[in-house]
């Protein structure tokens, strides 16, 4: 028995794929804001409760940091872009700074 040739898969061409679209107006100040305070004050407040949480409410907090670990993605995307003012790059700056010391901690947290 013959055996039927199967069709080549393609997708659209690489021109209408689409791209990310570019940050709305005050979207960029609004991440960075969210996400300073995330990396600001609830770090410090995971740390201190995260010893009387249940194993569901690690599991809630950790799915709900994906949140701000994805807006963290989105505003690293958006200045490697170019697409900040001079101010949000200072406060971007800020926040990588933050990011840096805060993850640690985090890491140690959602770890056990």
């Amino acid at each position: 028995m013959a055996e039927l040739a199967r069709p080549a898969v393609s997708g659209p061409p690489p021109e209408l794929v689409s791209q990310p679209a570019p940050p709305r107006p005050g979207e960029i100040d609004s991440y960075l804001s969210y996400c300073l305070s995330a990396w600001q004050e609830n770090v410090p407040w995971l740390a201190s409760e995260w010893p009387s949480m249940d194993a569901v409410e690690r599991e809630d907090n950790q799915l709900e940091w994906g949140i701000v670990e994805d807006r963290s993605s989105m505003l690293q995307r958006w200045a490697a872009e170019g697409r900040m003012t001079p101010q949000q790059d200072e406060r971007f700056g800020a926040l990588q700074r933050l990011i840096e010391r805060q993850r640690p901690i985090l890491e140690r947290l959602f770890a056990t």
